[in-house]
């Protein structure tokens, strides 16, 4: 562990732990309940609305705000039924941007993203370690 007595690991070590706790705690969207979205579309401050591909899930932006909600309805209820039920105008409900996006979200998925995420940081330490060992090696000269 002679490398640790190099003055460039410690900042090294430092922006990595960095790369990983953004990483790993990055903000999402706010969650919002069915209630406040049903509330937001009457009054007419929904803009977008994208429903993800399992039809439960959904985001949502709203007027003059650059920030993304997100909440779920019941699967087996259109969200066209949802609105309608929240009292909606026909009128209203065209103004809205409403489509599917995403993808369905499964441990594959979630364990592919996290690997996609963290595959810079791998490959730095291993390039990095590969030139500490090298550099460890007791160094021959040719007879």
């Amino acid at each position: 562990m002679t490398f640790l007595r190099k003055w460039w690991i410690y900042p090294l070590i430092a922006v990595l732990a960095m790369a990983v706790v953004l990483t790993v705690f990055r903000q999402g969207h706010a969650q919002t309940t069915l209630e406040d979205f049903k509330e937001f579309a009457r009054n007419g401050d929904v803009t977008t609305v994208r429903l993800s591909r399992n039809d439960r899930d959904f985001e949502y932006e709203l007027r003059g705000s650059d920030k993304t909600y997100a909440t779920s309805k019941d699967r087996d209820v259109a969200l066209r039924q949802v609105l309608t039920e929240a009292g909606l105008t026909e009128d209203q409900f065209n103004r809205m941007d409403i489509y599917y996006t995403g993808h369905r979200r499964t441990p594959f998925t979630w364990v592919l993203t996290l690997v996609i995420n963290f595959l810079p940081i791998i490959v730095v330490v291993g390039i990095i370690i590969f030139f500490v060992r090298r550099s460890l090696r007791p160094r021959t000269s040719p007879s």
